[in-house]
């Protein structure tokens, strides 16, 4: 059994990826329901919880349904009508592996519609807000990573400053221009 983690696609805390027992926000599209899911990271891409305590959701499976139009010589398996968000069950397995096939590097990810968002628990917007995505993590959620970039927006605002161009308080605009940022990752950078 693989263990699978990813890295998150806000940069707003100074760690980057999920790490196993720690919190975050898994984004959905809004073609799916939008909103968000809450949790503590289980190990495996697993995702919420059913009354009974076992997993809710796996994070490849939800990949495979979301991005069904890839899927072509073999079919995703689920009772009923075609579901926006499939809770686990008997046909997880085969569907999982259907989500890792067509999501699980990081160039396969680039090409998705629909590629995993995970975030941080402090993350207040939206799947579609969001123009980045998780891409695997190399550590594979085994205790935090550190940010290596962290400091590339202090350094930038170092040297904004000693430009002249303008002060911290006008340096909003320019971190959202240079790192594709949007304006509350900004502010919240400035406040450290």
């Amino acid at each position: 059994m693989g263990s699978f983690s990813w890295l998150k696609a806000d940069n707003l805390t100074k760690v980057s990826n999920v790490a196993y027992g720690k919190s975050f926000k898994f984004l959905i599209p809004k073609e799916f329901g939008g909103g968000f899911i809450k949790d503590t990271y289980q190990d495996y891409g697993y995702l919420g919880q059913k009354e009974n305590g076992e997993p809710k959701y796996d994070m490849y499976e939800l990949l495979a349904f979301w991005n069904h139009e890839l899927i072509s010589d073999r079919e995703l398996k689920y009772d009923g009508e075609f579901p926006k968000m499939k809770e686990i069950d008997d046909y997880t397995d085969h569907n999982r592996i259907l989500g890792i096939d067509i999501g699980c590097y990081d160039d396969q990810i680039d090409k998705l519609k629909y590629p995993l968002k995970l975030v941080s628990a402090s993350y207040n917007g939206t799947y579609e807000d969001l123009e980045t995505y998780s891409y695997g993590d190399p550590n594979q959620g085994f205790g935090e990573t550190k940010r290596e970039s962290e400091n590339r927006y202090f350094r930038y605002l170092d040297e904004l400053r000693e430009s002249g161009i303008t002060n911290m308080l006008g340096a909003s605009p320019y971190l959202v221009d240079e790192f594709g940022i949007n304006k509350n990752e900004a502010r919240k950078i400035l406040s450290e």
